[in-house]
């Protein structure tokens, strides 16, 4: 084995292999138990030929091949585990439940949300001993409700409404679902009050978690007592990662700089406790050993503190290699302890590989090793007159540093936040080196103020001024004009030619890999140049109706790439379907104009989102049947419409709305004449859009009454594959001589979960059904998204990227 590839940097070798074989349970269903049958005689053979001394290419081989399976194996219980262990309840489904309350809880105005361990469920069919974590929100709370005993580590028995686990509700968007496996949450709870739990404190002398807990609130306490909230939320931060009191102004500041990272605990955290600890054990002239193991305690219980996360995880497991490198005297080798560090963090838990902040750690680091050393090369070459100068010595320095760890982040941030940073650069330059003075005035604040209040306020009244200062260059930075590019619309294959090219800039003066960079990112280009070309000329229609809440708005993408969309969502006083759904799904779609806006009528969660869409994406033409309005949500519509310079056109019963001469949209109803005086629902715009055989009605919040007229004027001309259900599935739409006429192979509704006003109505939905269509709703899939060639319609599973053929061939 001496020979073997495995003896240099072993450790960089097993977590490639361990990667592959995690991305290989990832991408295939194979179940855990067909990997094992594999896996143990790959290892026995593995440990006879080692036994028999055979140095070959064939046990490489082999043990190339048992990681891979090693980390397929693990991957896949993971996954199934996961699977089995997720709460599935049905709806409302109220359980009694006994549990131990594993996090500091958060409170937010009348609630307070916590994860709970779970030891046993009441539920209504069986009882649950299996062990889960949930995500509990209790609600309900008043200015006076004693929460004194919910702390982490007490245990509570109560009554809890089950939720349904939460899915990606747009394509492309946050998935909080996803969000929550990764962190090991397998279901979702709500507690209607107080009065519905009993409390039971456990003490921390008896219970790890009540342990971690106390020390929590106690360093909580102490930030609070020397500094304002908003200085004691951003300490909280960066030292303890917990960004519960941020408020979402400074969150977005930072995000719009590219500092957010210094809000993540990493490893200059870990790093400022490492010096403290073993500082204080050298300045009582400790021994070595001594003071190197007291520091490697002092780092692992810093990282239970903070929540464990990848960051902390990986920073305190590259300190331990080398603190005990350094007891033994062993000079240990940077990319073989990250590669230690990701390895027992996959082999604890292979979703890890997945998480962003496990990503960006890890690349960040990477990045800095690899990249800093050739960037402090070309530093080397200033003249040495300018050298001299330590503050531009320094200054040079850190911005490498600071430039090396974006080189390697920026795709991941540009994928998952949408946008990167054009000021990172400069901002980074300043806030790193003043939030690691925050960090350690804070730890010596801390450290002090059990035993002198004097000196421990000294540091803090410093820090309060450096964190006046930062925050408030990072407000101004963040509001920079272009402070930040957009990047909604970045795909992997795009950072695949970044690393490219940024393999070739690093190495201009290695003809060999210059030659390999170019060869690959010419690879990449033409894959990525091909993927739009088809895409471009598909000549497809699609139907995507996105998922805004309780309201409608749909995205039609014609075959000529033309877009419409029909309304735009609910404006309420949190949320904003324009600002925070449609506008960032355009983004992501890559869409920068709307050919038109059609508003079916001007209720709020139809028109809600118009102001703030016509004002960020360029919209040539605003259609509606009466763009007088008169709320004042109508009006501000009407004033952002005008100002904008939107071509406005008002669309009557037997009209056509012309935009793409493959396809036809036929405005069918309201009548100018006869319906100006009904009820909104009932001034809806209705359409009817074809495109060769296929065809879809759309009829915004149309009620019976309208149904009844557009059935007298068209009779059969209303049949269509596609159904958008009238007002969201209510009780007053969809009737049966209505559905008789249009005859939809699928109805599509889109409707809130769990909204005030009981949409959609069983009796209606029961109806749709004994008709002979079938029924999809935005509550229950999310996204509903629909294409067609003209003859057949498939849907799209947006979620698995696949299709599935409708069968639907209409003559319209």
């Amino acid at each position: 084995m001496s020979k073997s590839n495995f003896t240099k940097r072993p450790a960089v070798r097993f977590i490639a292999f361990l990667v592959l074989g995690i991305l290989l349970a990832h991408a295939l269903q194979v179940h855990s138990w067909w990997v094992l049958a594999v896996t143990v005689p790959v290892f026995g053979l593995s440990v006879v030929l080692i036994l028999l001394n055979m140095n070959s290419i064939r046990l490489d081989l082999l043990l190339h091949c048992l990681v891979v399976l090693i980390g397929f194996y693990a991957h896949s219980v993971q996954k199934e585990s996961a699977v089995s262990r997720k709460l599935d309840p049905v709806l409302g489904e109220s359980v009694w439940i006994a549990a131990r309350i594993e996090s500091e809880p958060v409170r937010q105005e009348k609630k307070v949300t916590f994860v709970l361990r779970s030891e046993f469920l009441k539920r209504a069919d069986r009882d649950d001993f299996t062990r889960r974590r949930i995500l509990t929100t209790l609600r309900g709370l008043g200015a006076n409700t004693d929460l004194s005993l919910l702390r982490c580590g007490s245990r509570i028995v109560g009554r809890a409404i089950l939720e349904p686990f939460p899915i990606q509700r747009n394509p492309g968007e946050f998935d909080y679902g996803r969000y929550l496996t990764l962190n090991d949450i397998q279901g979702v709870a709500t507690i209607a009050a107080r009065e519905d739990l009993i409390v039971t404190r456990e003490s921390a002398l008896t219970n790890f978690s009540a342990l971690v807990g106390a020390m929590q609130r106690s360093l909580y306490t102490i930030i609070d007592e020397y500094h304002s909230p908003e200085q004691a939320s951003f300490l909280k931060g960066v030292i303890l990662g917990y960004r519960a009191d941020l408020s979402s102004e400074i969150k977005q500041s930072f995000m719009n700089t590219g500092t957010i990272h210094i809000l993540a605990v990493s490893g200059s955290n870990v790093a400022v406790v490492v010096l403290i600890i073993y500082s204080m054990f050298g300045f009582l002239r400790l021994p070595k050993k001594f003071a190197g193991g007291a520091t490697i305690l002092g780092i692992v219980l810093f990282m239970f503190i903070t929540g464990a996360s990848p960051s902390v995880v990986r920073a305190t497991i590259m300190a331990t290699v080398i603190l005990v490198g350094t007891l033994f005297e062993r000079k240990t080798d940077v990319y073989n302890s990250l590669s230690v560090a990701a390895a027992i963090i996959l082999l604890l838990d292979s979703n890890a590989l997945f998480d962003v902040g496990f990503q960006l750690s890890f690349a960040a680091v990477l990045s800095i090793v690899y990249v800093y050393p050739i960037l402090k090369k070309v530093i080397d070459l200033i003249p040495e007159r300018f050298e001299e100068i330590k503050a531009i010595d320094y200054l040079l320095k850190l911005f490498a540093v600071s430039f090396a760890a974006q080189i390697g982040t920026l795709p991941f941030t540009a994928y998952y936040f949408g946008r990167v940073s054009l000021v990172s650069l400069l901002a980074n330059l300043i806030v790193v080196p003043l939030s690691g003075l925050n960090v350690l005035l804070g730890v010596a604040t801390i450290a002090f103020s059990p035993f002198c209040s004097f000196v421990a306020s000294c540091y803090a009244a410093l820090n309060s001024v450096t964190i006046d200062f930062l925050l408030g260059f990072v407000k101004v930075a963040g509001n920079v004009p272009y402070a930040y590019a957009e990047t909604a619309h970045f795909e992997p294959l795009q950072a695949l030619l970044y690393f490219g090219i940024v393999a070739i800039l690093l190495h201009l003066t290695d003809p060999r890999i210059v030659k390999w960079g170019i060869i690959t990112s010419l690879i990449f280009l033409t894959m990525f140049l091909s993927k739009g070309i088809v895409q471009h000329q598909s000549a497809i229609l699609k139907i995507t109706l996105i998922d805004v809440g309780q309201g409608d708005a749909i995205l039609i993408e014609s075959p000529n790439r033309k877009y419409v969309l029909i309304d735009a969502g609910p404006r309420q006083f949190k949320y904003d379907a324009g600002e925070r759904t449609i506008v960032p799904y355009l983004a992501r779609c890559g869409i920068s104009r709307l050919d038109a806006i059609l508003v079916t009528h001007s209720h709020n969660d139809h028109i809600g989102g118009v102001p703030y869409l016509v004002d960020h994406v360029q919209t040539m033409n605003f259609v509606a049947a009466d763009t007088a309005g008169s709320s004042s949500l109508s009006r501000k519509m009407m004033d952002a419409v005008r100002k904008d310079g939107v071509a406005q056109r008002e669309e009557q019963m037997g009209q056509s709305i012309a935009l793409d001469p493959s396809m036809r949209m036929y405005v069918l109803h309201p009548n100018s004449m006869e319906d100006k005086h009904r009820s909104l629902n009932n001034t809806s715009v209705v359409v009817k859009l074809v495109y060769g055989n296929s065809s879809a009605l759309l009829v915004g919040d149309a009620e019976s009454e309208s149904e009844a007229k557009l059935c007298r004027r068209y009779g059969y001309f209303l049949d269509s594959d596609i159904l958008k259900v009238g007002h969201h599935g209510s009780r007053t739409s969809s009737s049966g001589n209505f559905l008789r006429c249009v005859s939809p192979a699928m109805s599509l509704v889109s409707v809130g979960a769990k909204n005030k006003f009981g949409h959609p109505s069983q009796e209606t939905i029961a109806r749709l059904i004994r008709f002979g269509s079938r029924v999809h709703r935005t509550d229950e899939e999310g996204a509903l998204v629909y294409e067609s060639d003209g003859n057949s319609w498939w849907k799209y599973d947006w979620r698995n990227d696949t299709k599935t053929g409708l069968g639907v061939r209409s003559e319209s």
